[in-house]
């Protein structure tokens, strides 16, 4: 598996920063070789230096020697230099070349990986700067080579006192490696369990660190309870690192122990070579600054090969991410279709990972142009109509037809030039106001009188004079709406985007019924050549519609004119006495 991890990061480096990988790789492995060279440099050095009053000694050998020293010390100490040039290099060329790949592929997902716990942990692990960790992977893998060419090279030092001691630090390296990826699978298996715990305490972060979340939790005495949630989830999974390290550390001692009797019985054999007289001044210098390296060295490898495992961790998140589902898109130019007229075929349907059908046979069409509301109890089977309708999900029985032609066999981008959505859960972007209009159609980014028409029949109380407003605050002049605000501007985006068919999915639920009632007259006025589906909790809105779909326990229980199911005394006529029985006990009270 490392290995397999190890081809891969490479194989991603060479695709997109070839030149500077390549550099990457000459430098790591030029360094690694100065290394156990500089030592041997030393060690001839030196026994020039010996033979200055003897006939052995040759000026020219010793002032080659010294230029050898000198060159290869200058060269490894460039080596932060070149290293940190490189890496800076590296780090542009790969969000030149990868970024964008990486970008394309979250907007191609198929919106059901967003539901799923496993496909959802290796998302949120690609949307924090995956390139860097890959290039991690890479320098850390050439780190290990680079290690191991020191370490081998440093160990032919000691071969020339007895090849024994090669054999043995060969032979003592594997059993070291075993060790230290012991370690790193502990290691590696808890942060698997923990991805869970993580994005839990994460989300408790930023419960305490958002505005809207704090004035609930202030209000209701709540934050205490919270923060200390926090604070013991960080804790207990603080507490089971360390175990888990501690555990882990076992193999590396034992490692570190072979080590050391390994130098022990070294400076023992040095200790009698250098009593007897059987080695010069340099090799014994040598092999001094030899064991202080190689131990080092060792030391390091070590760590890298954790790192390595810890890291390889991106690499599979990687592959799984570039291997999950995706939508079928057509060119940007994909053909519109006009005046929609959509049609339901006994659709069922149920929730991947879930075994409740949500839809039951559901069939109705909606006319070109016609207003349709959509109503019924929570989990009637509302939103998740408007999710198959636009192709987030497919049915698992019947069929959807636009015009004919099946959504099953219709591009997300052809179905994009069909529908514009408001959902209940919209989004707010802490951008400018004209970005934040101009997102539902990004070619009306300036033209200003159309982005201040969808501002006036969304009825959004900003001064429309200044469209280059920033709204939030992330920015130091952010201005701060309400959400009601937010709501105002999500709808005049879909007004923007002018898609023959529009879809508002409860998206007027911080506007009280009066507001609520005027936004969608103003709105069915706006888009009166356009079909349109409206959700709403609030029967009132259904008189401003043609036609009234009831859903009860994922099935069409009535269809009709608010006349008609009044008339007719089922299931819709029932919810609305009940609403308007509310509103008149509200009034009373009122007065």
């Amino acid at each position: 598996m490392l290995f397999k991890t190890c081809i891969s990061s490479i194989g991603l480096m060479f695709r997109y920063a070839p030149v500077e990988t390549t550099l990457i790789l000459i430098q790591r492995v030029l360094t690694s070789a100065l290394i156990p060279l500089n030592i041997f440099f030393t060690q001839e050095l030196l026994n020039s230096m010996a033979a200055f009053h003897t006939e052995d000694f040759n000026i020219l050998s010793l002032v080659g020697w010294i230029a050898l020293l000198i060159i290869s010390m200058l060269i490894v100490s460039w080596n932060g230099f070149f290293d940190g040039t490189l890496r800076i290099r590296t780090k542009k060329r790969i969000d030149e070349t990868l970024t964008p790949v990486i970008i394309n592929k979250f907007r191609c997902i198929e919106y059901s990986c967003f539901e799923n716990e496993t496909t959802l942990d290796t998302i949120h692990r690609m949307s924090n700067d995956p390139q860097e960790g890959i290039i991690q992977l890479y320098t850390n893998f050439l780190d290990i080579i680079g290690n191991i060419i020191s370490i081998l090279g440093t160990a032919m030092i000691f071969a020339q006192i007895h090849y024994i001691f090669v054999i043995a630090f060969i032979l003592l390296i594997v059993p070291t490696i075993l060790c230290n990826l012991k370690s790193a699978d502990m290691m590696n298996e808890m942060f698997s369990q923990q991805s869970l715990k993580e994005r839990m305490f994460f989300y408790l972060g930023s419960l305490l660190s958002n505005k809207h979340s704090m004035v609930e939790l202030k209000i209701f005495n709540a934050s205490k309870y919270i923060s200390d949630k926090w604070k013991n989830m960080v804790r207990d999974v603080l507490d089971e690192r360390l175990k888990t390290t501690i555990r882990s550390q076992k193999f590396y001692l034992l490692s570190l122990v072979l080590f050391r009797l390994w130098s022990a019985c070294i400076l023992f054999f040095l200790a009698r070579s250098v009593f007897n007289r059987e080695i010069t001044i340099g090799l014994f210098t040598a092999i001094i600054a030899s064991m202080d390296s190689i131990m080092g060295r060792c030391d390091t490898l070590s760590r890298s090969i954790l790192n390595m495992r810890g890291l390889g961790l991106i690499i599979n998140h990687y592959n799984a991410f570039m291997s999950l589902p995706e939508i079928r898109r057509g060119e940007e130019s994909a053909k519109i279709i006009k005046n929609p007229h959509i049609v339901f075929e006994d659709v069922c349907f149920t929730y991947p990972n879930s075994n409740k059908e949500i839809l039951k046979g559901v069939s109705f069409e909606i006319l070109p142009g016609e207003k349709v509301s959509l109503v019924g109890e929570n989990g009637a089977g509302k939103s998740t109509i408007i999710k198959l309708l636009c192709g987030l999900y497919r049915p698992d029985k019947g069929k959807i037809t636009i015009n004919g032609l099946d959504i099953k066999d219709m591009d997300t981008q052809m179905l994009q030039n069909v529908f514009s959505i408001v959902f209940q859960d919209y989004q707010n972007y802490q951008l400018s106001l004209r970005e934040n209009l101009a997102l539902g159609n990004i070619s009306q980014m300036y033209h200003d009188e159309i982005l201040r028409a969808a501002m006036k029949n969304a009825m959004i109380n900003i001064n429309a004079n200044n469209l280059d407003i920033h709204l939030g605050k992330i920015e130091d002049d952010g201005v701060d709406i309400s959400e009601g605000q937010w709501q105002r501007i999500a709808i005049a985006r879909a007004l923007v985007s002018y898609r023959p068919f529009m879809i508002l999915d409860e998206p007027t639920a911080s506007l009280d019924p009066v507001a609520e009632s005027d936004m969608y007259q103003s709105f069915l006025q706006v888009i009166q050549d356009r079909g349109c589906i409206l959700i709403s909790h609030r029967l009132a809105s259904t008189s401003l519609t043609q036609k009234i779909i009831v859903l009860k326990d994922g099935k069409v229980a009535e269809i009709g004119s608010r006349e008609e199911l009044i008339a007719k005394n089922g299931l819709y006529a029932r919810m609305w006495t009940v609403q308007s029985e509310l509103y008149e006990d509200k009034e009373e009270n009122l007065a």
